[in-house]
């Protein structure tokens, strides 16, 4: 995954005027951004990439930015960005024989806009569980589990269950295909 998501968010909040705590609203600007026209991003914005890629020196851009992009425009490209750059480290875990199951995901912003574009855009069920009692190591000890061929339960409540839907992955192909 991602190194930075939650530090890009935050980042983006700043970047934006909502301050340091303004991730939420951050979410709301980029799903109130139409779909056209969208800049395309690269999420990079910390210390490089080491998901898919693995590159510390790899930066992020926006690509196509003009004088008609609004910050709802520039919100809905870095967060759409995260959920592409998300894709391809799916897509290299499955390349690599990991099974292509569910989308756990540890959050402390379950934002059904969001979540639902990341499970749209992989084709996978994605579901998010309770800020405050899932995190990435509880992650990494489910890897660690599954690789030993035993399962833990899962860990605090799902807020979130979202199964793909099918129309909006062909626009994600598209969009994808813009990355």
């Amino acid at each position: 995954d991602l190194v930075s998501t939650g530090a890009a968010v935050g980042w983006l909040s700043r970047l934006l005027g909502y301050g340091a705590n303004g991730q939420a609203q951050v979410f709301e600007a980029a799903a109130s951004a139409p779909d056209t026209l969208v800049p395309v991003a690269l999420p990079f914005v910390a210390v490089g990439e080491q998901g898919a890629l693995w590159d510390n020196d790899v930066r992020g851009t926006l690509l196509g930015l003009d004088l008609s992009h609004s910050q709802e425009d520039v919100a809905r490209a870095v967060l759409d960005s995260i959920v592409l750059e998300s894709r391809r480290c799916l897509a290299r875990l499955r390349d690599l024989g990991l099974p292509a199951g569910d989308v756990y995901v540890a959050t402390q912003y379950p934002d059904r806009w969001f979540f639902q574009r990341l499970a749209d855009a992989s084709g996978r069920r994605g579901i998010v569980g309770e800020p405050g009692e899932t995190s990435s190591a509880a992650g990494a000890a489910r890897l660690a589990a599954h690789a030993q061929g035993t399962a833990l339960p899962p860990s605090g409540g799902t807020v979130l269950d979202l199964a793909p839907d099918p129309v909006h992955g062909q626009a994600w192909q598209r969009r994808w295909a813009e990355y």
